[in-house]
């Protein structure tokens, strides 16, 4: 009988010892888990997506936010203002100042800040498009420029000495370069050819560089992290 008590306790011994095993290792897969969420707070954006990386930069430098706590949306086009006011928290973060006032508007100061910096200028009746979406070619402008309020030499003014060699390179690599606008011709040329921030897409063994595309939030953090990173060094 005494025998049969101890092998009991030896069993109870063991049980518990197994259960807190159990109990720890469910503590550290929990635990795991949760700061995995607490990473990425966007139920729309995976790690299995192109832009994801790009997605949680711009989210860490306070440059694009969500469009509520949980949603990113990646998908969705991006509308200038919201541009503006990514670029706008990109030059505070580096330590410059804006004055700009508020409108009551979550863009107001943003786009006045664009305008006045010669960022985001609008379109010829002055009206800056608020609420439009954002081109590809208007957002690689405004980039260049945002250098150029920066206090440095804009990215399409550096003399290249094979700018005639690559820019026909540039036209005959790209199909619709014709559809550039004046003012964006020599800043895309850069931009693709030089700092390679920006591709163009394939269709049927053909080249695009699609200027007058529209671009979407994912593709957007995309290229800010590509400027910032390729220029950060310079305070840009």
């Amino acid at each position: 009988m005494p025998k049969k008590i101890k092998g009991e306790k030896v069993m109870k011994k063991a049980i518990k010892r197994i259960t807190a095993m159990i109990l720890a290792a469910s503590v550290v897969l929990s635990s795991g888990f949760t700061s995995q969420a607490a990473s990425n707070p966007y139920d729309d954006v995976y790690e299995s997506d192109w832009y994801y990386d790009s997605v949680m930069y711009v989210r860490d430098k306070g440059v694009m936010t969500g469009v509520n706590v949980t949603l990113f949306a990646p998908g969705e086009n991006l509308q200038r203002q919201d541009f503006a006011l990514a670029l706008m928290r990109r030059y505070i973060s580096q330590g410059h100042t804006v004055t700009q006032k508020d409108d009551g508007t979550y863009y107001g100061k943003a786009v006045a800040w664009a305008k006045d910096m010669k960022i985001m200028t609008g379109y010829s009746n002055r009206d800056f498009g608020a609420g439009d979406v954002i081109t590809r070619q208007d957002c690689i402008t405004a980039l260049d420029r945002y250098v150029d309020a920066c206090g440095l030499i804009r990215t399409s003014e550096v003399e290249d000495p094979y700018y005639f060699t690559k820019m026909e390179q540039f036209k005959t690599t790209y199909a619709d370069v014709d559809q550039l606008r004046d003012y964006s011709r020599s800043i895309m040329y850069v931009a693709v050819m030089n700092n390679k921030l920006i591709t163009g897409v394939e269709k049927d063994g053909v080249k695009y560089l699609e200027p007058n595309g529209l671009v979407t939030r994912g593709m957007v953090s995309v290229m800010l992290e590509r400027w910032f990173e390729r220029f950060g060094e310079y305070g840009i």
